[in-house]
Parts: structure tokens; C-alpha cells; sequence
């Protein structure tokens, strides 16, 4: 009877014996496999996302003070090409104040931190005589800071805070209007050198602009808010360049009630058009 109770004892300790190390090994086998499809599911991962990146040709990104910058890390948020394709500039979603120049000819690729004062990142780009790049940055819901750099040599060549702007062919074409801290009117259009173009009246505000390529003038669109404060009227006037000076040589309303924006057709109508149409005026 001992005996029997012996084996019986003997036979429950080999079985539970069995059955830990059993488990022991199943834990460490799907522990490492674990482990192991981790790391080959974030390989996959990251040649996915390098492949991705390839793509767009944003690479190995060297910026101008030596520093290196992998922009394939962050995809463009904007992006612009110059106007005889030598350059092309971009700015990426984990840094709105780096400004991405690329040429397209070495394919070398540098970098300008763009932060005028109380500015918070980049929000539109274009470029100017294929050498300069244009961008404009976000500082208040009434203005923001347009900044000029030579492509080449990284270096400001001009800058203003405004609240609109536009170019001709050059950059001593700009006209601006002139920043203010809130939305009353009495809006001033400035030249590049500061100079007044033009000045609306009380509750006047200068909405679009538009530089003719050809000679110069000036189509600038000005709204009006009613008494309601909400409605706004709006009429186009026109700026003929004569010489240095500028010469209001028409004003005349705009059917549409509101304006996306303004454009020469030619030396001799411009075209305001919003989402439900457009409207010819000529000069």
C-alpha cells in the first residue's frame, strides 16, 4: 500500500514537472518571437517610410550652417517651384519656420530659418525672377511678415510686415498694405521704399491687389462693411504707373458680394472672380 501510494506521489511530480517546463518554454519562444517580429515589423516600417520619402526626393538635406537635416523625417506642407524650374522650396509639417531651397541643377538642397519677429511659421511661398522666393508668414489675424531671399546666397533682401501684397516682374515692383492692429480701415498701399500709393477712407479696407507684368499699374480691389457689419460692398480702383508716380484713373463697383481674388488679363482688364464667378473690368 505505501508502495502504491509511493509511485502514485512519483508519478503527480513528474507530470507537474512535464507541465512546467513545457510552459516554460512556450513563454520563452513566443517571448523571442515576440521580440523578434517587433523588430521586423519597425524595419518594415521604416523602409516603407523611407521608400515613401524617396519619392518626393526629399533627402539627406544639408542646411547652411552645417548642420544636417533629414527632411525625410516630415512630408512638405508647401512647396513651390521657381519660375525657370532652377530652384524648388518647401517647407516641411514638423518645422513651419524652415524654409527648404533646393537646386535643381546640383541637387543640392540648403535651409533658412525664417522667423521675423512674433511671426509663428510660413504660410505661403512663391517665387520672383526665378532667383528670389517670396514667403509669407502668419503673426496676427490682421497681418503677417513678408520675407525676400536670394536663392543662391540665403541672404534677406527685403522684408514687411502687411496685411496683402503683390509683385510685378521685379522687386522693386512690390506694393503692400501697410500693417495695423485692427480692421477700421484707413488702409494704406505702400510701395517698396515706403512711399504712399494710395490711402482708403474710414472703414475701408484694401482686400486684393494686383500688379499689371507689363507697366506697372495697380488694380487693388477695397471692401466697405455696412452698418450691419457683416455685408461688404465693394469697388475696384485702378493706379496707371506714370513715370515714379501713380495716378487713380478709375474706380468703379463690383457686382459680385465678395471677392477671392484679382488679376490682369491684359494691359487693359482685369478679372475679379469669386466661387460663384467673375467680373471683367476694364481699364
Amino acid at each position: 500500500m505505501k508502495k502504491t501510494k509511493l509511485y502514485i506521489v512519483t508519478g503527480i511530480c513528474v507530470i507537474l514537472a512535464a507541465i512546467t517546463l513545457v510552459t516554460t518554454k512556450n513563454t520563452n519562444i513566443t517571448g523571442a518571437s515576440g521580440t523578434k517580429q517587433t523588430e521586423i515589423h519597425q524595419d518594415k516600417r521604416i523602409s516603407k517610410q523611407t521608400f515613401v520619402n524617396d519619392e518626393t526626393g526629399n533627402r539627406a538635406v544639408t542646411s547652411v550652417n552645417n548642420k544636417v537635416k533629414d527632411a525625410s523625417a516630415s512630408q512638405p506642407v508647401l512647396s513651390a517651384v521657381s519660375t525657370q524650374k532652377s530652384y524648388n522650396a518647401y517647407v516641411c509639417e514638423d518645422d513651419s519656420q524652415l524654409l527648404y531651397i533646393q537646386d535643381q541643377t546640383t541637387d543640392k538642397t540648403q535651409t533658412i530659418t525664417v522667423e521675423p519677429h512674433l511671426a509663428t511659421g510660413i504660410m505661403s511661398l512663391e517665387w520672383l525672377e526665378d532667383k528670389m522666393i517670396v514667403a509669407f508668414s502668419h503673426v496676427s489675424p490682421f497681418m503677417g511678415c513678408m520675407s525676400v531671399y536670394d536663392a543662391s546666397t540665403q541672404e534677406l533682401l527685403l522684408e514687411k510686415y502687411c496685411s496683402s501684397y503683390a509683385f510685378g516682374d521685379t522687386l522693386d515692383s512690390l506694393a503692400y498694405v501697410e500693417a495695423t492692429s485692427g480692421d477700421s480701415g484707413n488702409h494704406k498701399l505702400l510701395n517698396s521704399e515706403d512711399k504712399l500709393l494710395y490711402q482708403t477712407e474710414k472703414k475701408e479696407r484694401i482686400t486684393n491687389i494686383a500688379v499689371n507684368h507689363t507697366n506697372g499699374d495697380i488694380a487693388i480691389v477695397v471692401g466697405k462693411y455696412l452698418k450691419d457689419g457683416e455685408t461688404q460692398k465693394f469697388h475696384v480702383v485702378i493706379l496707371a504707373k506714370r513715370g515714379e508716380k501713380y495716378i487713380k484713373v478709375k474706380t468703379q463697383r463690383v457686382k459680385l458680394n465678395s471677392v477671392n481674388s484679382v488679376q490682369w488679363k491684359d494691359d487693359e482688364q482685369i478679372i475679379i472672380t469669386n466661387d460663384a464667378g467673375k467680373e471683367v473690368i476694364r481699364k
